[in-house]
């Protein structure tokens, strides 16, 4: 229904279920920090800011109520609800924010804690329309909707941020874009980012950081690889803050760090676009060879290890989200992107 991971907030559902907790259970948090400086009462196309979070907070409350009746009561039979019906009826217009914000705080701490002990137990329901829902389903539809909830303040705040927060309906701002840069060593992602760099986006890169250090050799150790990763992931962060727009030149091989990616983004609103390099193994290969560690995207590789890299790799696909699959090295338009959602 949503894709994997989310097609518009970036959420990915292999999220562990223990993981989904903690991001619930600091949902005022998350919350608090995608609102700013906004009153609550600004809208888009939908709820506004403090609706939505009013609807979050009711979610959860209703959640932890169906699964406590069965951990309490033995009552598995779970019926659907209108979620706008019930906006109607709780009058969340006239709820202020911070109540709001307050409310929803309790919900969530409560409704980790309930939660969390029915994975543990192994707890079931039976839903009306969806059918059989462990409690780990529970957890992983939860929590996407409150994580998909705060993308939706944060497009409505960043809208409003040069607005005065005057309480209108608004065309959206452009958010920054981010380009996922994605195929094996020799694929040729390199040179693609440099092209879109020269045509203003900005390029990060795990390599150019390793030639910063004076690290010349492959693969990393594993401690060194997880620091330069955090100071990639906090320079990604503070460039979409101030809405520029990047490229990441990194080898995106794997779903899973696909995945992760996005759901890093989810927060801010912005959909990443991935452009796979389909180069054919033996120019990856050749190409490998040719290197002579001259520069920061020169690395020197084996045979053996750019084999490994080639045969490991996971293609992404169509329903991960936006993709450009490059099977000859072209001149990119960085202005080609903007807009796409």
């Amino acid at each position: 229904m949503f894709g994997e991971p989310c097609r518009e907030c970036g959420f990915g559902w292999s999220i562990a279920p223990a993981d989904a907790v903690a991001w619930v259970r600091a949902f005022e948090e998350h919350a608090r920090e995608a609102i700013g400086n906004v009153t609550g009462e600004e809208r888009l196309d939908g709820w506004s800011v403090a609706e939505y979070v009013s609807h979050v907070g009711d979610n959860l409350r209703q959640w932890s109520e169906r699964i406590q009746a069965m951990r309490l009561a033995g009552q598995p039979d779970v019926a659907g609800y209108d979620p706008d019906a019930l906006a109607d009826a709780r009058g969340y217009a006239r709820i202020p924010l911070e109540v709001a914000l307050w409310s929803a705080g309790i919900a969530a701490e409560r409704w980790a804690d309930v939660l969390a002990a029915a994975v543990d137990e192994g707890v079931e329901l039976q839903h009306a329309t969806r059918g059989l829902q462990r409690a780990e389903d529970v957890v992983r539809n939860n929590c996407h909707d409150a994580y998909h909830h705060v993308w939706d303040i944060r497009r409505i705040a960043r809208a409003f941020a040069s607005n005065e927060r005057r309480p209108l309906l608004v065309e959206q701002t452009p958010l920054s874009r981010v380009i996922f840069m994605c195929g094996p060593s020799g694929s040729g992602k390199s040179t693609y980012a440099k092209q879109l760099e020269d045509q203003g986006m900005v390029r990060l890169s795990y390599d150019v950081i390793m030639w910063e250090r004076g690290i010349s050799t492959v693969p990393l150790p594993q401690d060194i690889r997880d620091e330069i990763e955090a100071e990639l992931r906090t320079r990604l962060l503070d460039l979409v803050r101030e809405g520029r727009d990047v490229v990441l030149d990194f080898s995106f091989w794997s779903r899973q760090m696909r995945t992760d990616y996005r759901q890093l983004l989810g927060p801010t609103g912005v959909v990443p676009e991935t452009i796979y390099m389909a180069t054919d193994r033996a120019t990856v290969l050749e190409r490998v060879r040719a290197r002579s560690g001259n520069h920061a995207d020169d690395f020197e590789l084996t045979d053996e290890l750019a084999a490994r890299y080639f045969d490991h790799f996971e293609p992404p696909t169509p329903d991960e989200g936006p993709l450009q699959v490059v099977r000859h090295l072209q001149t990119p338009d960085a202005e080609s992107w903007r807009g796409k959602e």
